[in-house]
């Protein structure tokens, strides 16, 4: 598959925003922060034009209670990503129904994500403990990459060069971001 990038668009933020406000509806029995991450959340940019949101959660014991509502707002749950972050919940949700997809509300570990979906992906909702690492790693990277035009260009052109390769999936496209990923969270966290 062929991963499909956009030059940064303003309408990202607003998009972000109306997703936040149907999540806090929704969450509202749940002590909880929320982040726009990830490219979209970077002006200037290149990105896939997915809103990646990060949930905090104060209370680890209220962890789960954001499954229900998030399935109740057509999200679907990618359960078997915990297995390998267990300190994570991971939602996407969809721009409308992909036609000949059966789609599940509920991905387990031995189930297949249909490769078909990744047009289809308008959000991916990341669930953590609140200011935890992983909830500082995102914000620290995200805001170092504000902060360093230089380091946004860099990872900009990194991700373009992979764009023009063919992947499997959108986690192997993921996974070869990784270094500059970490090098540059190592950096970030640092510099907070």
């Amino acid at each position: 598959m062929k991963i499909e990038l956009e030059t940064y668009h303003s309408n990202w933020a607003d998009d972000y925003q109306s997703l936040k406000q149907d999540l806090e509806l929704a969450l509202s029995q749940v002590d909880c922060h929320f982040a726009h991450i990830g490219s979209t959340s970077i002006p200037g940019l290149v990105a896939k034009p997915i809103i990646d949101i990060l949930i905090g959660v104060h209370d680890l014991e209220k962890f789960n209670s954001v499954i229900i509502p998030l399935l109740d707002l057509g999200y679907l749950f990618i359960e078997k990503f915990k297995v390998q972050l267990p300190e994570r919940l991971f939602f996407i949700k969809l721009r409308g129904q992909p036609e000949g997809i059966t789609l599940l509300q509920v991905y387990r570990e031995s189930d297949e994500i249909p490769v078909e979906l990744q047009p289809y992906k308008y959000a991916q909702v990341h669930v953590v403990r609140y200011q935890s690492f992983n909830w500082q790693r995102h914000l620290a990277f995200r805001e170092y990459l504000k902060a360093h035009p230089s380091v946004r260009d860099a990872y900009g052109a990194l991700k373009l060069n992979l764009s023009k390769k063919e992947w499997k999936d959108s986690p192997e496209y993921t996974a070869a971001k990784n270094d500059f990923i970490l090098e540059t969270e190592k950096t970030a966290i640092g510099w907070m």
